[in-house]
Formats: structure tokens, sequence, C-alpha cells
């Protein structure tokens, strides 16, 4: 079925509800008018009876203050006279120039005394009215005193102060058309044209007289009475007690009217506001003409037009569906063009946006990639190439038949870390683009400088003639950053070291040989003082080879086990025995790898594997110790050597403490070893240092004398133990510098309250001196050489502590005379 039958049994479907919306709408729209009229009615009512009832309160109130202050004593006083009444009925007109004529009765109804301005006789009151003004704040009443001049009496009663009783009522007479002028007013009933309101007196026998002016009836106030038999009228309602706005009701010229209706407090008055019924309803009446009208109206719209219309439709559905299956083609170049007004209009103009947006959007990401793609490959700092430009131009180089040679240098600045440190990184920023620039300036067109990372700047160099052209631009490079450099106000000389390697096309070389090749050359460099410039030679390329296999044999020996930890006893020289051990790191036949202790701690700390080697070491040493104490060792101690990059790391403290606890160890037990350096080197160190002390760890200084000795610093160190180096005992019996450079020590030592060790004792002699120097603690070759766990075992056992003889030099341990262990009067670290 087309589109176009579809709209047509739709809206034939429609229209019956249509129907039924617009009775609905009709029925909705009476009760939304009904309510309208009922409460613009209720809404004046509330205002006029308001304003007559505030006008009378107004009267009142000026006439409060004379029957306080005047009548009250007067009347509560037997000597008052006749005459006072008067003067004080007087005064009152002409106080209020709005009251005619005023009398005081007694509660009997007697006339005591009265006044007027036409000097009439005494006013009138009803007896019944008399009672009720009697019992009652006020109460007002309205007359016709003559012809065309009505008139309101307020009754007020005079209460003597006491006993607050009615001594009598005052009467007094005004005007009555102040009270109904508001009445008058019709500009609260819009351009109602039969609206209108008045008020109605109760008479005797229950009905109503009207006592302000009609509209549509003159000279009907005071002379008009509705009898009380006429209940379909809005006075007879008021006074029935009704409340409210009230349809159906008819007024005194026989007409339908709503009309809403309000006694007025105090009186025996009621108003009433009413408007024609016919009047009220013609806007609905009006509004059903125009919406049938409108209904028909439409109905025969949309059966002319829905021709139209569902072509209109079909031809915009086939744009748009032409234009969407263009752009799921991928097609973005078509677009509707022609935009109505309509729903199909902006679908249109929606299709066409979202052709331009994709298309926008695929420019821009276009755009975007381009951007990421140069910054990927560029530094954002310095805005040089990257180091993956660099590898890719180094790369082609490589691979161009038209070039013969390809060079590469290597550039690190000498004191960048400094610059950070002092100025900060802004300016080490600023510095690096500094560099970058006076680079690009210093080498050729065919040159490509890019910063390869940090501090570092690769260039690569094509179409050389030979290696004398990489030098030639290895120093245009220096001389281009000797130049002082302007940093926050100061003035920086930064260095740089250069290393280079050239090769022949013909080589196949790689970029990843030549970049090896250069870098090695620059660590040359700055081996040989930095500053400048070292090409590569067969001697750099061996040793760069070298520490790269060290490096990568470290890690295997590490993840294969083949280092070992050996054992050095450390002796009490009173106690002639065993106070703990030193656990030491020795390699296990690994090639490649240094057998030098040091040696080994420097490459792993030049390499990044301090901490890593740190980790084995305590952790293999830790089990160890473990197995001593199991095996009835419990008083043993053992010390253990960290290096000052592991300790620095964040991770080292908290794997420290799970380790000593993984195995049962108590921290007490064990004592760390750093270098003096090490020891001395920043706060953060001493930071550290504070937590493992905290937490039971000994610290002891290894190596003491040989660095700055720092005695300021040394005494706010957590530092147990001075561990003297070997190389003031070599020469400790012959020569009486060293003698006294130790005495020094044992002296600071007690001083500071810290135990001391003498490390490498060879000899017998040694020991007499050291005894003598009061040296307690001692290790080296003449007690025992390192042991690896097997023969420490050994060493520690009853049958070789047994024995009572002291031994020779050449025999690898001393006789011990008492039990190894850690004396209680020994302080001394503990090392985990």
């Amino acid at each position: 079925m087309s589109i176009a039958r579809r709209i047509l049994i739709a809206v034939l479907g429609g229209l019956l509800p249509l129907a039924v919306a617009l009775v609905a709408a009709a029925a909705e729209v009476r009760s939304t008018i009904r309510h309208e009229v009922l409460d613009g009615l209720s809404r004046v009512a509330d205002v006029e009876q308001a304003g007559i009832t505030q006008t009378l309160r107004v009267a009142s109130e000026r006439i409060d203050p004379l029957i306080d202050g005047e009548l009250v004593p007067l009347a509560t006083d037997p000597t008052h006279t006749g005459p006072q009444i008067r003067a004080a009925l007087d005064n009152l007109l002409v106080k209020d120039a709005s009251l005619r004529a005023a009398s005081y009765f007694l509660p009997d109804g007697t006339t005591v005394e009265w006044t007027s301005e036409d000097a009439r006789k005494p006013l009138a009151v009803e007896d019944a009215d008399l009672r009720d003004a009697l019992a009652g704040p006020m109460l007002g009443r309205a007359y016709l005193a003559g012809e065309d001049d009505a008139r309101v009496q307020l009754l007020l009663p005079v209460l003597e102060a006491r006993s607050s009783s009615a001594v009598g009522v005052l009467v007094v007479e005004c005007d009555l058309a102040p009270v109904v002028r508001p009445l008058i007013d019709s500009s609260r009933f819009g351009d109602a044209k039969s609206a209108e309101a008045h008020l109605v007196q109760r008479v005797v026998g229950g009905g109503a007289q009207i006592i302000s002016p009609l509209k549509f009836m003159p000279d009907a106030e005071f002379a008009t009475v509705i009898p009380s038999t006429a209940t379909d009228t809005p006075a007879i309602q008021a006074f029935a007690g009704h409340r409210g706005v009230v349809e159906g009701l008819r007024d005194y010229r026989n007409v339908e009217v709503v009309a809403a209706f309000r006694a007025i407090e105090d009186t025996p008055w009621a108003l009433v506001v009413k408007i024609d019924r016919s009047e009220a309803f013609s806007r609905y009446e009006r509004l059903t003409r125009t919406l049938t009208f409108a209904g028909v109206a439409v109905l025969l719209f949309l059966v002319g037009s829905l021709a139209l219309t569902a072509r209109s439709i079909t031809s915009g559905l086939v744009r748009v569906t032409e234009l969407a299956e263009a752009i799921s083609r991928g097609d973005l170049s078509r677009r509707i063009g022609r935009h109505s007004g309509d729903e199909f209009g902006r679908l249109a103009s929606a299709f066409d946006g979202m052709a331009d947006t994709l298309a926008a959007d695929i420019d821009r990401r276009k755009q975007i990639e381009i951007e990421l793609h140069h910054r990927a490959r560029h530094d954002d700092l310095t805005g040089l190439p990257g180091r993956v430009v660099a590898y890719e131009v180094l790369t082609e180089a490589l691979k161009d038949p038209a070039q013969k040679m390809v060079g590469l240098l290597f550039c690190d600045l000498d004191s960048f870390k400094t610059v950070n440190d002092e100025l900060g990184h802004s300016a080490g920023d600023a510095l690096l683009q500094q560099v970058a620039h006076r680079l690009r300036l210093a080498v050729g067109p065919t040159e490509t400088v890019a910063r390869f990372g940090g501090d570092e700047f690769v260039v690569v160099c094509q179409h050389l003639d030979g290696p004398e052209g990489v030098a030639d631009i290895a120093e245009r490079m220096r001389r281009a950053l000797a130049i002082p450099f302007g940093l926050v106000g100061r003035s920086v000389v930064v260095t740089a070291s250069i290393g280079s390697t050239v090769v022949d096309t013909d080589q196949h070389a790689s970029a990843e040989a030549l970049l090896r090749d250069a870098d090695a050359a620059m660590y040359r460099a700055k081996e040989l003082g930095r500053n400048r410039h070292v090409a590569l030679d067969d001697e750099t390329r061996l040793r760069a080879s070298v520490a790269l296999s060290a490096v990568i044999n470290l890690r295997g020996a590490l993840a294969d086990g083949s280092l070992e930890m050996h054992y050095q006893p450390v002796f009490d020289l009173r106690r002639n025995a065993v106070y703990g051990v030193e656990a030491l790191l020795r390699r296990a036949g690994q090639a490649g790898v240094p057998a030098d202790p040091s040696a080994l701690v420097a490459l792993a700390e030049a390499s990044g594997l301090a901490l890593e080697l740190d980790q084995w070491v305590f952790s293999t040493a830790c089990g160890q110790l473990r197995r001593l104490v199991q095996d009835g060792l419990s008083g043993l101690c053992m010390s253990i050597n960290v290096s000052a990059t592991s300790l620095g790391d964040p991770s080292m403290v908290p794997f420290l403490l799970d380790t000593v606890a993984a195995n049962g160890l108590s921290p007490q037990r064990l004592c760390l070893e750093l270098t003096e350096v090490a020891v001395h080197r920043d706060d953060e160190t001493a930071g550290q240092l504070h937590r493992l002390r905290e937490a039971g760890f000994k610290i002891a200084i290894d190596d003491f004398g040989m660095g700055y000795s720092n005695l300021h610093r040394l005494r706010q160190l957590p530092v147990d133990v001075l561990k003297v180096d070997r190389s003031f005992l070599t020469h400790l019996t012959v020569d009486p510098a060293a003698r006294q450079i130790c005495a020094s020590v044992m002296q600071l030592g007690a001083a500071l309250g810290l135990s001391v060790v003498a490390e490498g004792v060879e000899d017998t002699a040694q020991v007499r001196v050291l005894t003598e120097l009061g040296c307690r603690l001692a290790q080296g070759y003449l007690f025992s050489p390192a042991l690896d766990a097997e023969a420490l075992v050994a060493f520690m056992t009853p049958q070789a502590r047994r024995g009572g003889r002291r031994r020779t030099d050449a025999d690898p341990v001393i006789g011990l005379d008492a039990p190894a262990g850690l004396g209680p009067e020994v302080d001394v670290a503990a090392v985990a």
C-alpha cells in the first residue's frame, strides 16, 4: 500500500477521535468559562463587602474616642447633667463633619440628649435595633430620612469601664451615599453590560428592601421590597444564610442571573453582585460556534489537501531516501538542496547537515591524524624530530644507493641534571629548547637533528666524503654549545659529550648498530673527561661490547642462581668468641660477570639492576640466618651490605620488613651496612635509615674514613657501628700515623656510643695493637675467610668451637674458648 493511501486512511480514521476531542474541548471550555465567571463574581463580592465593612469600621473608630473619653465618664457619673452630654454630642458633630445627628439613649430606650445639624427632633430608633446594639459592638441601620435623603444610623454601645456592661447607646447618623458609593463603580465588572451590585436590608417579616441605587430601576432604593416568598432572588438567598455564587436565580427584573451575595457584618444588610446569565456565558456560545465552524473547515481542508500533502510527503521521502542511500555508499557529495519549512524540509535539512558534518568530521579526523602523526614523530618541547624519525631517516640513508657513507653523532649534555636541580625544570626545558636551536644552526642542511630523549640528541649525517665530515660537524656543535646560555637571569655554561660513528653503505649496517656504536663512543667521551668528541674505534667498540655482555650475564646470573653468598665471621676479641657474620656476595664461576664484589655492585648500579641484586642478596642471607638459628645458633647476628641506589627506592624498606617477617627473624639481630658516601648522600636516604632504625635494624658505616667524614652529619644519622677499612690496618704495626688514625676512630666510636669493627685483620700483631687501642670486634683471614653456607655451618658447630688453643697465622680459624653468640654486654647491630 502506498504512503498516500496510508495517509488517507489515517486521516479518515482520525476524524472520529477529532470530533470526540472537539466535544470534550467544548465541555472543558464551558467549565473553564463558568469557573472564571463564578470566580470573578466571588472576587468582586469580596472586594465590595470589604469596602462597605471598612467604611463602617472607620466611622466607628472615629466615634470610639468620644465614647471612651467623654460619654462613659458622664454616663457613669450620677451628677452629670443633660447640658454636659449635649455639649459632648455637639463636640462630636463639630469634630466629624460627615455626621448629621447624634442621640444618647438609656438601655430602656429613653432619649437622654440629642443634637443634629438641622435641629430636628431626636433620632427614632427601633426597640429591636436598640436591644441588638446593647448586646453587640455596633449596629448599622439605613432608612430614608426625606426625599433623596438616604441615611445610615450607627448604634454603638456605651460600656462602663469596670464591668464592661452597657450603660447606654450612642446613635449617630450619616449619609448613606459614602457607604454605597463603591457599588456604582462598574469598572470592577470589566465590559459586562448587565453586571450590577446593590445593598438590601432585612425588613420585618423576612423580606428584603433595596437600599442602594439600581442600574436598571431608578429611584428603587427604600421603595422596592422583595417579599420573603421570592426565594429565587439573590436578596432572599443572602438573608437565608447562603454564601457563594449561585446560578439560576432571577433578579428584580425577573431576568435569569448568576449572582454572588455576602452578608455585611453587624448590620441587617446583604450585598448582591450579579450578571445576566446570557451575557456571562456568551463567550462559550461564541466559542462553540467557532469550534464547530473550525472543525468543519479543518475537515474540508484535510480532505481537499490530502492528495497534495501525500504527493509532497512522498516526494520528500524519495529525496531523503536517495540521500541516505548515497551516504551509506560513502558518497558525501550529494545534497537534497531544497528545504521547505515543514517537517520533511527539516528532515531534508538534517540529512544535508549530517552529510556536511560527516564530511567535516572526516576532514577534521584527517587533520587530527596528521597532527598526531607529526606529534608522534616530533618532540613537543623542542620541535625537533623524535626518536622514530631519527631511526627512519637513518634506515633510509643506509639503504639509499646514492649514499656512499653515513655518519651518526650522539650528543649528551654534561651538566643538565645540575641545571634542573639548581634552576628548576622550567629552566631545564628552556635550556633544551636553546640547545635544539643552536644544533639546527650548527649542522648543515643535509643533516637531520633529532631529540633522542632527555638531554640526548642525535645527528644523522648524509652525503659524506669521509669521516672528517662528521668530526667537522661535531666540532661545530661543540663551539655552538660553548657559548653561555641565558637562563632565569643567569649565564649558564653547558658542555656536551659527543660520540660518532661512520659506516660505508655497502657494509649493510643496521640503524640499531649505528645507534649502539655512537652511544658507546659518547660514553667513552664522558669517561675521558667529558666536553669532547670521540669517534668510535675498535677499542671503544670492544669496551662497549664487554660492558653489554657483562650486564646480560649479570641478568642471567640473577635468573639462573649462579650467584652465591659467603659469610665471614666477626669475632669478639675480649671474649675470644664469634660475635656474628657478614654476608658477602660472590660469583659462582659465571663468565662475563666481574669476580670483584665491588665491581659487580658497580655494574648492577650502572645497569639498573642494583635493586634486584640487593633484594636477592638480602633474601638469600635471611634464609641462611634462619637455618643457622634453627640449628641452635639463636644468638647469632648477621650484617648485609645494601647500596644507596636500592635504599632510595620506595619499595626497598617494605621489602626488607616483609622478608624479615617471612623468615621469622627479629630485625634486632640484623645490621645493614652502607658505605660512608651512601650514608651521607641525601636527606631521603637519611629518612629511610631512620625508618629502618625505628623498625629495629642496626645501621653500620662500611669503609669508614674512605669518604668524606662529616662528623656533624654522622651525629644526626641513626648509626650504630663504624667499620674501619682494611687499608688503615695494613701499616698499623709499623706506621705510627696509621696507629693514631685507628686510635682516633676508636675514641670517636666510644664518644658517640658506637661499636667499632676492624676489617681485614691478617696477623696476630694487628690483633695485639687493636686490643691495646680498645677495639673489641674484628674480622679477617686471621680468624676465617668468607665461607659458603655449608662451610659456615661446619665452622659454627661445637666441635669446631672446642680446642682451647690459639692457632697460628697459617690456620684458617683461631680456637674459641667461649661459645659463639651475641654477648649481653656487646652493643652491635644485628643484620638481616
